[in-house]
């Protein structure tokens, strides 16, 4: 989503629903340089009475000027809040990104779909129970991937599979086991 052409399409659908919508929305229309001065006079706090003060503290009561246009504006903030959002989900996901990475391998819509090197992780944790060699499991995934990358997702995938249980037996553990996390977590 971090690129011009996501906010272009994004933006421009904005505009097409606020205009179904009759909401009027300044995005087109370009405004001059103007000055927005704090709304009171602020004052510092008593603490810092005989005391030098160096810095700006507290809220900051810097002039911001208005962009020429708003739809820069919104660029700046679409991109600001992207890379928020990035920046959450690094923090928030890093220690889970393999087994989030094998997850979406199993997934026929990603672009990942049964890429072996992403499977890895999966075969790792579950393979010490009683599935076979990496290299079955490699063979299996690129006749998945043949068979049914066309397959809507991955319950419709799991019921393909199960039905060819013999053919893709270690394959279909994997992905059984992908759609039994969730219903036995803790978090559900």
């Amino acid at each position: 989503m971090r690129n011009e052409d996501k906010f272009n399409k994004l933006f421009d659908e904005s505009v097409i629903a606020a205009q179904e919508l009759n909401i009027t929305i300044p995005c087109n229309q370009t405004t001059t340089t103007s000055i927005s001065m704090p709304s009171r006079k602020m004052n510092l706090s008593s603490k810092l009475n005989n005391s030098f003060v160096y810095s700006t503290v507290g809220k900051s009561n810097s002039l911001k000027l208005k962009t020429d246009n708003e739809k820069d504006e919104t660029r700046r903030q679409y991109f600001e809040i992207i890379d928020t959002i990035i920046q959450e989900m690094n923090y928030r996901f890093d220690e889970n990104i393999d087994i989030l990475t094998a997850v979406d391998a199993c997934d026929p819509n990603s672009s990942n779909f049964m890429d072996i090197e992403k499977l890895k992780y999966l075969v790792n944790i579950y393979g010490k129970d009683n599935m076979c060699n990496i290299e079955t499991i490699a063979s299996q995934s690129i006749l998945v991937k043949n068979m049914f990358e066309n397959t809507p997702n991955i319950v419709e995938l799991h019921k393909e599979l199960t039905i060819m249980k013999p053919a893709f037996q270690e394959i279909n553990e994997i992905i059984t086991r992908v759609l039994v996390i969730p219903v036995n977590s803790e978090f559900f």
